[in-house]
């Protein structure tokens, strides 16, 4: 496979990380990211935190891009918006600053991408999330309302990026994880 950065996004439980060991298990990814925050930083800390990390990161990527290594990240700077709109209480233009200096850099002086980039957002219904996980209890995010207002915000995420959306509940991938790797697989080759 010809280099790329294929970002996976969603909320917890929405199928990310077998996705992600999918992809692994085809041998797709050359390198896995996954990012954290400080949990002691306060809203603008914490985004500029973030920003640095996605900045420094693309730096990096790119290198490795140009030498046709496949990168695939458990989250990026999409969940700015939707984590950091309901978890972190971001205003919405914080958030969306974020996104748009991130994808600034992705973006050269024709506007057009600097290398190959897939987004690829998972949802799921928290009614699903619920019976997957057993429970809320000490996960982030806490409650079923969040679980709805972040997979809402992934919906409608302010981004320059070609996405697929895949609801991993739905019927057409009723709980089928096969199925979601082979279309997430199917629209990266294409």
């Amino acid at each position: 496979m010809v280099g790329k950065l294929i970002i996976v996004e969603g909320i917890d439980g929405s199928g990310k990380s077998t996705l992600i060991d999918g992809l692994k298990y085809l041998g797709i990814p050359d390198y896995v990211f996954n990012y954290s925050y400080p949990k002691e930083a306060n809203i603008f800390q914490c985004g500029a935190f973030a920003k640095g990390e996605y900045i420094a990161s693309l730096r990096i990527f790119q290198q490795l891009i140009a030498r046709d290594k496949v990168i695939v990240t458990d989250r990026f700077h999409l969940g700015e918006y939707a984590y950091g709109l309901v978890m972190r209480h971001y205003p919405k233009w914080f958030a969306e600053k974020i996104i748009e200096d991130t994808e600034n850099y992705m973006i050269n002086e024709d506007n057009k991408l600097k290398f190959p980039i897939y987004a690829i957002i998972l949802h799921s219904s928290p009614s699903t999330i619920l019976k997957r996980k057993g429970s809320l209890k000490n996960e982030y995010p806490t409650t079923e309302e969040e679980l709805y207002d972040i997979d809402k915000y992934y919906t409608v995420v302010p981004t320059r990026l070609k996405c697929l959306h895949i609801t991993t509940d739905s019927l057409q991938y009723n709980n089928r994880p096969d199925l979601v790797l082979k279309e997430a697989v199917r629209w990266l080759s294409s």
